[in-house]
């Protein structure tokens, strides 16, 4: 993990994530069902404009929150899916 980045957790300490100084969103979880698109909305309004997620469903997911794929990667791991990168539409 960046050493430069700031970290947020939940008050539970059950959600939280990191963004680094030039804006990436990091390590974004939760183990509360339901809570996701408050770390999305939280990580934005800290200055989140980039990110990169597995394929599956978490480049629509985050495309909720007004991200737009900007470029995909095959995954170092034959079969696994594609790294996409993304960033606000926004910005």
């Amino acid at each position: 993990m960046p050493d430069d980045a700031m970290y947020y957790l939940s008050d539970d300490l059950m959600s939280g994530f990191g963004v680094t100084p030039d804006g990436w969103a990091i390590g974004l979880f939760s183990r509360v069902k339901g809570r996701g698109p408050e770390m999305v909305a939280a990580a934005i309004r800290e200055g989140a404009h980039l990110l990169d997620c597995f394929d599956g469903f978490l480049p629509s997911y985050y495309e909720q929150f007004g991200f737009i794929e900007t470029e995909r990667v095959p995954n170092w791991t034959p079969g696994a899916p594609d790294v996409v990168f993304m960033k606000l539409a926004s910005t």
